[in-house]
């Protein structure tokens, strides 16, 4: 197998949302953008700045200040 096999493997199976790289050792790393969920699913992945990016934030919305006893 070579690395033209293996991207056309992975190419049946992901589609072409995945990236395929090599660490500092020369060994390939598959990025898919999924990740497991809690039912062992796989679902896209989104980092934390996705997710902050996705969340609908008020600007103007005031935040209660903790009591100083």
């Amino acid at each position: 197998m070579n690395l033209e096999d293996l991207e056309e493997a992975l190419v049946e199976i992901l589609g072409e949302d995945f990236e395929i790289v090599t660490d500092e050792e020369g060994q390939l790393v598959v990025w898919t953008g999924l990740k497991e969920d809690e039912d062992g699913e796989l679902v896209d992945y989104l980092s934390d700045e996705d997710v902050e990016e996705d969340m609908e934030i008020d600007p103007d919305r005031e935040v209660l200040e903790e009591d100083e006893d």
